[in-house]
């Protein structure tokens, strides 16, 4: 009666590569358990390892009609739809989720690498550095921020980036990190002051 014990058990088959003994169970568990999005999901992975195009799309777009905001969801329907040459409709679709939840870098970023692969570079920079200064901590924001600045020759771009967050989250340790991270390895001083600090804001800070 559990829809969690139905989705480990289609998992565990998918991971056996027992494709067709999946289908079946998930086609029941949809069934079940129709309102359930990450069931809809595992019927989206099983339809795509058995190259079931028309199953894997109809099963994700029921995935984000019962939960519009799944990042998760959303980011792969757009893979689908790169795959199949529409990239138009990829857009569309991160989009809307970012517009119901401003605050998913991952799909912020995801957005960002399909405008930079269509050519709109500037507006791709712009969501990385938001992404990047909303999740300090998300490293893909700040390396398609530091990357894209390098690329279209504004450097500095990224270095003020970091150093802005320095000064929007003082207290936070990880602002110190990226810092550290970030500097030119010549100079030392400056980055040996950014570590110390981060270490005095959270002594038990790893990396």
């Amino acid at each position: 009666d559990l829809w969690t014990a139905w989705s480990a058990n289609i998992r565990q088959l998918l991971f056996m590569d027992q494709h067709d003994e999946a289908w079946p169970l998930v086609e029941q568990a949809t069934q079940k358990f129709p309102l359930t999005p990450r069931l809809w999901f595992d019927r989206a992975l099983v339809a795509r390892a058995r190259l079931a195009n028309g199953a894997e799309v109809e099963s994700l777009q029921n995935a984000l009609r019962i939960n519009p905001s799944w990042g998760v969801a959303a980011r792969a329907l757009a893979d689908f739809q790169e795959r199949h040459g529409d990239k138009q409709a990829a857009r569309q679709t991160l989009e809307r989720v970012i517009a119901r939840d401003p605050l998913d870098v991952v799909t912020a970023c995801k957005l960002a690498e399909l405008e930079w692969e269509v050519g709109e570079r500037a507006a791709a920079l712009d969501r990385y550095e938001k992404a990047a200064l909303l999740e300090p901590g998300y490293e893909p924001a700040w390396e398609g921020l530091a990357n894209g600045s390098r690329m279209l020759g504004c450097a500095e771009r990224s270095e003020a980036a970091v150093k802005g967050l320095t000064e929007q989250r003082p207290g936070e340790a990880r602002s110190w990190l990226r810092l550290a991270q970030s500097l030119d390895p010549a100079l030392v001083d400056e980055r040996l002051a950014a570590w110390d600090r981060a270490l005095e804001l959270n002594p038990r800070c790893e990396s």
